[in-house]
């Protein structure tokens, strides 16, 4: 094997090695909650959303609304989540996070691989983060320029398939 193959190689082994010991911190905390991974997709739905219908919760969890609804019935018992009618469409009814939501939002952000990787980060030396941050940059730059070589929609359609294969369909 080549020298840079090698490197390469090393690389990966570094990565999986980190992506293990975040998936692990992470599930770990996550694991205490008493929320099914649905719920918390439906958190993170209405997090990112702000509010939201029950409809638009099907689509973008990709369920049916009933199966959205009883979703939405689950956060609203669990405090996490409030039904409101919708002031300029009355027919309508939005969801959206309640306080207590917004904050358990705001812990598992905490909680993520970003604040992970920043308390390591923050262990290295000037040098360390400097190398690093010039890799990274070069990595960056191979990924935008492959991005940029994908058929217009194949980025989508591979960011949908992705997005399904992590949900385990």
């Amino acid at each position: 094997m080549r020298p840079e193959q090698e490197t390469i190689a090393d690389i990966l082994q570094l990565m999986r090695v980190l992506a293990r010991t975040v998936a692990r911190r992470t599930l770990s905390a996550w694991s205490s909650l008493d929320l099914t991974m649905a719920q918390l997709k439906g958190l993170f739905c209405l997090a990112t959303a702000g509010e939201a219908t029950v409809s638009h919760l099907a689509r973008r969890l990709h369920v049916s609304s009933p199966t959205a609804s009883h979703l939405v019935e689950r956060l609203v018992q669990a405090g996490l989540a409030q039904r409101v009618e919708d002031p300029e469409d009355r027919r309508r009814t939005l969801v959206y996070l309640t306080e207590q939501g917004e904050s358990l939002y705001a812990q598992l952000r905490e909680w993520s691989h970003v604040e992970q990787l920043r308390g390591w980060l923050e262990q290295l030396s000037p040098a360390e983060l400097d190398a690093l941050a010039t890799g990274l940059r070069a990595l960056a730059r191979a990924s935008e320029a492959d991005r940029r070589s994908m058929p217009v929609g194949a980025e989508r359609a591979q960011a949908g398939h992705v997005s399904r294969i992590s949900e385990g369909r």
